[in-house]
């Protein structure tokens, strides 16, 4: 150990010498532990500016706009970062790391890196940092104790009044929804005749080969979305794709390898990307901090594709300013508040506006409070859960019935559809940024809790059905 500290210490004073900077937590994890996950980032990065150029461009298809962005990026990660990458190829040949690049971000990520590999990275001249990972809690279920509906009942369908929508031949056949969670239960009956057959699944960090869930949040969230038993699901004629962003926690390395995956889903190895198979819309249970714009490039990579994106707004309410990241975030993801069986905002529901931008977060709410869905314990398991994580999937089911109408919707027409179908909820007294919640669009709810009924007549006026 003194010798690969020797040689970290080497790597410092060549890094002082030439381009990239050390995060100064890694020696400190390195004293602690053998090993440590690390993102490496370049120098002369234009993912930013790529990005924008596909914006202003005009394409045929998604399919042809989505593969023009991959094309662009994957080119430009590969020019900058080709010599590090043949060195950490030939590197892992020999020890067992885990490489995977990451073109929407032109980063590398590399699992098990010691002292003496960073050492050895830190003299590469076009290398501009080497960051060791955060990890991320989980949004756990809250313990609510508000009025719960019969159990079993799944009353946040029913209140968006999605089975009227069923009732004229739209149950989202035709769209494909994702979910970043803690995986999904494959085989469970809500959900196994959803799964789309290929380039359905990525497990970045356990590298399990078929959808898997230990947790059940996962298979909850997307049984709300598609499930196609006891009304659960929203959608219950889309199919489904997922990436298992929280094994348990929420490491960044698999969130980011994750957010790659929505663009141009691959097979479980991570290998050969199909951007002709993006899904819809992506739904996000998690979040973590406020303000916190390290996600913002792969939400914007999503919405420059036509990839609608829903985070759950935090469950750290009902005080202001409490409205987490990335559902703050200044991209535009749409993010969701929590709804109680009543019709009122839920206790835990956080709220905006958010700190810094003072943005009006959330977007649109959902129901949140005791909501029953699919989950992992077995396959006919199913249990009541309360947190925005439960709202989020409210809003990707609608937005799966939206797209099954018009697949080329753009994302801000499915947003305003969203909020021109938002109904007024009742009022718990609040006030925040000077706006009560008598007021609509408000901090609380955002503009209103979601109707997939009053949406989708929306859209049908709109293209004139």
């Amino acid at each position: 150990m003194k010798l690969q500290l020797a040689l970290l210490a080497l790597g410092f004073a060549c890094a002082a010498l030439a381009a990239p900077t050390i995060d100064p937590n890694i020696p400190k994890s390195l004293s602690e532990k053998d090993s440590v996950t690390v993102f490496v980032t370049f120098k002369n990065d234009q993912t930013a500016s790529i990005r924008d150029k596909i914006k202003h461009q005009s394409f045929l298809s998604r399919t042809s706009r989505i593969q023009s962005l991959y094309n662009a990026l994957k080119s430009h990660a590969d020019e900058t970062q080709k010599d590090v990458l043949a060195f950490l190829n030939q590197y892992q040949s020999a020890n067992s790391i885990w490489v995977h690049q990451l073109w929407v971000t032109n980063k590398i990520i590399v699992k098990n890196a010691d002292s003496s590999l960073i050492a050895q990275l830190s003299t590469m001249s076009e290398i501009d940092e080497i960051i060791e990972e955060k990890i991320f809690p989980m949004n756990r279920p809250i313990e609510s104790t508000e009025t719960a509906p019969r159990e079993g009942e799944q009353w946040g369908v029913a209140l968006i009044d999605a089975p009227s929508v069923w009732e004229e031949g739209n149950r989202g056949n035709g769209s494909v929804v994702a979910n970043i969670d803690t995986g999904v239960r494959g085989t469970h009956e809500a959900l196994r005749d959803g799964l789309r057959p290929i380039n359905n699944w990525f497990d970045p960090s356990l590298r399990t080969r078929v959808p898997t869930d230990d947790d059940g949040h996962g298979t909850h969230t997307m049984g709300t979305i598609c499930g196609r038993t006891k009304g659960i699901g929203v959608a219950p004629g889309a199919q489904w794709i997922a990436c298992r962003g929280c094994p348990s926690s929420c490491p960044q390395s698999a969130l980011e390898a994750c957010g790659q995956f929505i663009v141009c889903p691959t097979d479980v190895d991570g290998n050969n990307p199909r951007c002709d198979l993006a899904p819809n819309v992506v739904s996000n249970s998690w979040s973590g901090g406020q303000d916190d714009p390290w996600y913002d490039p792969y939400i914007d990579a999503w919405l420059t594709a036509g990839i609608g994106a829903t985070f759950s707004a935090g469950n750290t309410g009902p005080g202001c300013h409490t409205v987490r990241s990335p559902g703050d975030s200044i991209v535009g993801p749409i993010s969701v508040g929590s709804t109680t069986v009543n019709d009122e905002v839920s206790s835990f529901s956080s709220v905006g506006p958010s700190i810094r931008f003072r943005r009006f977060k959330p977007d649109i709410s959902a129901p949140g409070t005791n909501v029953y869905s699919s989950v992992q314990d077995s396959d006919t398991a199913y249990d009541t859960y309360s947190g925005t994580s439960m709202a989020c999937p409210h809003v990707a089911g609608l937005s799966a019935l939206l797209y099954s109408v018009k697949s080329d919707l753009s994302i801000n027409q499915v947003r305003d559809l969203l909020i021109a179908g938002a109904q007024q909820t009742k009022s718990t007294g609040g006030t925040c940024g000077d706006i009560n919640d008598t007021q609509f669009p408000n901090y609380h709810v955002g503009h209103g809790r979601i109707s997939a009924r009053v949406s989708i007549d929306e859209l049908k006026r709109m293209i004139g059905g």
